[in-house]
């Protein structure tokens, strides 16, 4: 077992189908390495860092039958669901199979093996800063980072991850 993070919750950094068919035990899903350099990036700018809210949305239907079907084991078909509410991420850790960033590539046939789908990604926004702002911070600050990591550039959001490229960090277009 994984030592928990100190700022993050779960549901912060699963999707959906993957709490509600695994629960507390879905931990096992996400990288140790992720797990503290999320909390380094929240402890080091003593800021709260937000990546998935869709535990705010538990009362809408999208969640709810995310819910039902993921408890039940059933099959969820994106396409059957409910719209997601505005405002509602669930995408922003751990992605699985249904999630619909994922499906989407598929049915159009194309290999998608992003660190989101083996718990080494999230993206993520900080309070009162940019996401440009928080990329240059961790640059400033690389010989602090506990692992290397790879930032997404050219995006409103910060897309952060442990997979090693061979540097510090590395900017990357996917």
């Amino acid at each position: 077992m994984i030592d928990k993070p100190v700022y993050f919750e779960l549901k912060e950094l699963v999707c959906p189908h993957v709490y509600y068919r695994f629960g507390e035990v879905a931990w096992q899903f996400l990288h140790e390495k992720q797990l503290i350099l999320m909390d380094w990036v929240r402890n080091s700018l003593n800021r709260p860092v937000f990546v998935n809210n869709w535990d705010q949305y538990e009362n809408s239907d999208y969640i709810k039958e995310i819910k039902r079907l993921a408890s039940a084991r059933l099959p969820i078909i994106s396409t059957e669901l409910p719209e997601a509410p505005k405002g509602l991420f669930d995408e922003r850790g751990l992605r699985c199979n249904l999630c619909s960033l994922n499906l989407a590539k598929t049915y159009r046939g194309i290999i998608y093996c992003s660190p989101h789908f083996t718990g080494q990604a999230d993206d993520y926004d900080v309070e009162g800063m940019t996401a440009e702002e928080v990329r240059q911070w961790i640059i400033a600050n690389k010989y602090k980072l506990p692992y290397p990591v790879r930032l997404e550039k050219g995006v409103s959001w910060v897309h952060m991850d442990c997979r090693d490229a061979g540097e510090k960090v590395v900017l990357f277009n996917p």
